[in-house]
């Protein structure tokens, strides 16, 4: 015959377990899956370029000021970025070693080398669409896009996106005086190009 503390223990491990398996408490349990871009279309402005950017994230919990969560995105050419909050300005700067890629232990970094870019702004952004105001700073090459999502200020456990690179293209001579952008966008990996969402 089992003892009590056999008899407590076999209780107890399945309730321990279920309660491991759950969210933390707060915490969104479709972060990680939800922050996701889809695509980045570029086309021309009088300064710089437009980002039309696609995807999911998690627009409803954003709305929860109680959660705290904070999104930015941000594009990156080389070691050059612009940072987009969704609330206040954007900002812009260089970071040694950036190469187009955003990790948790770069973030620290990126924030505290940024600069205001009165050019970068966040045109429009709705659930799963927003528009970002390139810089002109931002040269004939790549742009990649990526997002990070925050809680209460912790860079070290902010959830990444998926990074989605865009070529740029601008045209030696621009009609009317303004620089002329075109564009070839680039599926994400793992969607071919031109598939419907």
């Amino acid at each position: 015959m089992p003892s009590l503390w056999q008899r407590a223990l076999a209780v107890a491990a399945p309730l321990a377990l279920a309660l491991a398996l759950l969210p933390h408490a707060g915490h969104s349990a479709s972060c990680e899956t939800l922050l996701a871009i889809g695509e980045v279309k570029v086309r021309p402005a009088v300064t710089g370029a437009v980002l039309d950017v696609t995807g999911d994230w998690e627009f409803d919990n954003l709305l929860q000021v109680e959660l705290n969560l904070e999104l930015k995105a941000v594009a990156m050419q080389g070691d050059k970025f612009a940072l987009y909050p969704l609330l206040g300005p954007a900002e812009g700067g260089l970071l040694s070693g950036l190469d187009e890629t955003l990790t948790t232990g770069n973030l620290d970094d990126l924030e505290a080398v940024a600069f205001p870019e009165p050019e970068a702004r966040v045109l429009n952004f709705k659930p799963h669409a927003m528009q970002l105001a390139l810089p002109s700073g931002f040269d004939e090459g790549t742009v990649t896009l990526q997002m990070y999502l925050v809680r209460s200020g912790d860079l070290g456990n902010a959830f990444l996106s998926n990074p989605v690179t865009t070529a740029l293209k601008l045209d030696n001579e621009p009609a009317s005086g303004r620089t002329a952008a075109t564009v070839a966008t680039v599926a994400p990996a793992g969607r071919p190009r031109g598939q419907d969402r």
